[in-house]
């Protein structure tokens, strides 16, 4: 090769090097200027929360003799004047919101959305776009429902569902069971009993996204989460409902992580 050609060659890996670099650098800046964008959106709702709860314990401070002392034992819990004060701010600001999830011990606090099984994979709780997306309720279910799907990503920040995978541990199973619904009217309690791993090429693999329409689908849903679980702690009998949150297994599309909760109030 003559030296002509060596500089020709040379000039153009240089180029595509630089290319490669200012792209992988966008992308880069892309992900922590939404990760920025998430850590915003958390602080704004931990003190909608609070404001909800300031506003709560005032007005039932106000209508008691009891004054400040009532006020400081309505700061031990949450209570229904607080929780629908909550839910009322965040239906102001999206008619999509549905309920708040929290699972107890965890990073896993958010509000849930629901609209298509499209929307929130690239939305946050305020309809803007954002590579986290939010925590939706999957389009076929019922808050009511037998069986409660939800979905979130797998940030590997740790964001949104990405905490699930700690249910791969057997210590954390043990003391991490206790998930929270929030909805206008109160709160529904669950247990964590489940985790399971689905591959969704593999034929006949448990269909966790077909929600049930009767007891008899239901129960064999259950039967069916039975045996894709690697984890499986109780019995769920025909008249409780249950919660299954899902989430990608990191690094791969075609796996999901799931973990299931049956309703204990």
């Amino acid at each position: 090769m003559g030296k002509k050609n060596k500089i020709v060659v040379f000039s153009w890996i240089a180029f595509f090097s630089i290319l490669v670099l200012i792209w992988s650098g966008c992308m880069l800046w892309g992900y922590y200027s939404d990760y920025r964008r998430e850590k915003t959106l958390e602080n704004e709702l931990s003190q909608m929360r609070a404001d909800a709860k300031q506003e709560a314990v005032t007005a039932e401070a106000g209508a008691t003799a009891a004054g400040t002392e009532a006020a400081q034992d309505l700061k031990k819990e949450r209570t229904q004047e607080e929780i629908l004060a909550f839910f009322q701010k965040m239906k102001e600001q999206n008619a999509d919101y549905v309920c708040w999830l929290t699972l107890k011990g965890s990073e896993i606090d958010y509000p849930v959305m629901q609209r298509d099984n499209s929307f929130y994979l690239n939305h946050d709780y305020k309809g803007e776009k954002n590579r986290h997306g939010s925590i939706f309720m999957d389009e076929n279910c019922e808050p009511d429902g037998a069986v409660v799907l939800i979905h979130g990503h797998h940030m590997k920040d740790g964001t949104m569902f990405g905490g699930l995978k700690q249910y791969k541990d057997e210590e954390w199973r043990r003391t991490h069971r206790e998930v929270v619904l929030e909805f206008a009217d109160g709160q529904r309690k669950y247990r964590v009993f489940a985790a399971a791993l689905v591959d969704l090429t593999e034929e006949g693999s448990f269909a966790f996204e077909k929600i049930p329409d009767t007891e008899e689908q239901k129960n064999i849903y259950i039967e069916e989460l039975e045996d894709a679980s690697f984890w499986f702690d109780d019995a769920v009998t025909e008249e409780e409902s249950v919660l299954v949150l899902s989430t990608c297994e990191y690094g791969s599309d075609d796996q999901r992580l799931l973990v299931a909760a049956v309703r204990t109030e």
